[in-house]
């Protein structure tokens, strides 16, 4: 099973781990440790990403001294933004008080 693994993992990197006398059964059993080796390659750089993104988070809120009167007024621009945008594109937005009977 271990020997399948490194196989697998041999086959889907360019580290050399394949062991010694791999026959074509071999590789047909190793077929199956793909997703397990697509994990213990994925996971480390998923977690190496998450790690990343949370320190440039960290680096910009100390940066920016927290959630600040600037940062709170550049989100209420950049919404107004939005709207303005989805508004041109799509048209304004039906009133919620037209209707049957409505003025």
């Amino acid at each position: 099973m271990l020997r399948d693994l490194r196989l697998a993992l041999a086959l889907l990197t360019v580290l050399p781990l394949a062991p010694k006398g791999v026959g074509e059964e071999d590789f047909k059993r190793s077929v199956a440790f793909f997703p397990l080796a697509g994990y213990l390659l994925g996971l480390p750089l998923a977690l190496l990403a998450l790690l990343a993104a949370w320190g440039v988070a960290r680096l910009a809120w100390a940066r920016l001294g927290g959630l600040n009167g600037d940062a709170l007024g550049a989100m209420i621009a950049l919404g107004e933004v939005v709207l303005l945008l989805a508004q041109a594109l799509l048209g304004p937005a039906p009133s919620s008080r037209a209707g049957p009977g409505l003025p």
